[in-house]
């Protein structure tokens, strides 16, 4: 009894020590999500992805707009 509770133990903690962590998404999943939740919400077409890039989160202008 205390031999099969300790290989139990044995092959459980063997189980959860080994995993790993999922890769970071990238920049192509991203596109495919908004892609995705783009044509659930109903308004394929009258949105589109411009651009894809990190931001600071701070205020900034560009060609004479505000972002």
């Amino acid at each position: 009894m205390r031999r099969n509770l300790f290989i139990l133990a044995l092959l459980a903690s063997a189980f959860v020590g080994c995993k790993t962590d999922p890769a970071p998404p990238t920049i192509d999943d991203a596109k495919v999500i908004w892609n995705n939740l783009n044509t659930r919400s109903g308004l394929k077409g009258d949105l589109e992805l411009v651009n894809m890039t990190k931001t600071d989160g701070q205020m900034a202008e560009a060609n004479g707009v505000k972002v």
